[in-house]
């Protein structure tokens, strides 16, 4: 009962980031064309974080190292989200930025990191508190 929150919402994190490889336009439109870099770093860095919400699933028994790992996970999420919205803002395909009309798979390119980051909070939320009553359990034993 104690796991199962954060393992929801790490899950749900993780098929965010994983949604987010679907979005075919974004990784192959202007901002891929005009900067090489931007596609290869960009889903690296979504691969780390994807793999480190999913390896944080299986780290239940250590909450400290399943925080670490969440937090890593997140921030990396993180600088993907910025390196994601540098290169749309150098490709001017930004949805909030640019004055065209931006389509629907640029701001899911934008939303999809930013729900994980929000899963991935509430996850290391709910460690911090189950760290919180294993401790206060254990001063009572």
């Amino acid at each position: 009962m104690i796991q199962r929150i954060q393992t929801v919402l790490l899950v749900v994190g993780s098929c965010f980031l994983a949604v987010n490889f679907l979005l075919i336009d974004v990784w192959i439109g202007p901002a891929s064309v005009q900067s090489g870099w931007f596609t290869p770093v960009t889903l690296g860095l979504y691969s780390l974080a994807l793999i480190g919400g999913v390896l944080s699933i299986f780290l239940y028994r250590t909450l400290d190292r399943q925080k670490q790992c969440i937090f890593a996970a997140a921030m990396t999420a993180t600088v993907g989200l910025l390196v994601l919205g540098l290169g749309m803002i150098l490709a001017d395909v930004m949805p909030v930025v640019s004055g065209g009309p931006a389509s629907l798979q640029s701001w899911l390119a934008v939303v999809f990191p930013l729900a994980s980051l929000s899963c991935f909070a509430l996850a290391r939320r709910s460690v911090n508190r189950d760290v919180k009553l294993l401790r206060s359990v254990d001063r009572l034993r």
